[in-house]
């Protein structure tokens, strides 16, 4: 997949965010395909970024290295089943949630 970069305007009013970002930053689209992505992390161990794609149920990875990938998961998830009776606790529907920073090479799930 080619990467589509756009230039980005970015208004700072710290200049300590100069120290993460640099002078021209470049908004990059790494994947397509995903519905409904969230909880970007970076992991600095081997440079990739980690996040979750929702309703495709799975999480994916981007490195300069390796490109996209499917990093856990992949059983789609077309649609969620009907709601439970009012009175019996709602199931608890599997899948992916937000991550956070972890352990060395690891990535916390949240839910």
């Amino acid at each position: 997949m080619t990467i589509v970069s756009t230039p980005l305007a970015i208004d700072v009013f710290d200049p300590r965010f100069a120290a993460v970002v640099p002078p021209a930053p470049v908004l990059e689209r790494l994947c397509t395909g995903a519905r409904w992505s969230e909880g970007p992390v970076w992991m600095h161990e081997d440079d990739s970024v980690l996040w979750s794609d929702i309703h495709n149920d799975r999480m994916l990875r981007w490195s300069d290295a390796d490109g996209m990938q499917v990093w856990r998961g992949g059983g789609a998830v077309p649609h969620r089943p009907p709601p439970a009776p009012a009175r019996a606790p709602p199931p608890r529907a599997p899948g992916v949630g937000g991550r956070g920073g972890a352990r060395p090479g690891r990535a916390a799930r949240r839910g």
